[in-house]
């Protein structure tokens, strides 16, 4: 009875842990998003310098080979195909 007792507040306490790291998770997901992406990544990436260009979609490369589950989406691809198709690439 006492190791049932204490497998089960083991488990509780382990849930507990996934969703506190869970939400920590989330938090830095949406902080990068934020600032990486939104306040800095949205306005290069159209940058009247090319050089800058080209650094923004070589760090929208890195991202998304570090983390395909979030950047392989429709949400940030279209970047990569609207600087594909730059007039004045480098």
């Amino acid at each position: 009875l006492d190791a049932s007792k204490g497998s089960k507040s083991k488990a509780e306490g382990l849930k507990h842990q996934v969703g506190s790291l869970s939400r920590s998770l989330q938090e830095i997901e949406e902080m990068v998003e934020g600032l990486a992406i939104k306040a800095v990544f949205v306005s290069r990436y159209r940058d009247s310098n090319p050089h800058i260009r080209a650094f923004a979609l070589k760090s929208l490369s890195r991202m998304t080979m570090l983390r395909p589950d979030t950047f392989l989406t429709d949400k940030y691809l279209k970047y990569f195909g609207w600087m594909i198709s730059d007039k004045q690439a480098v």
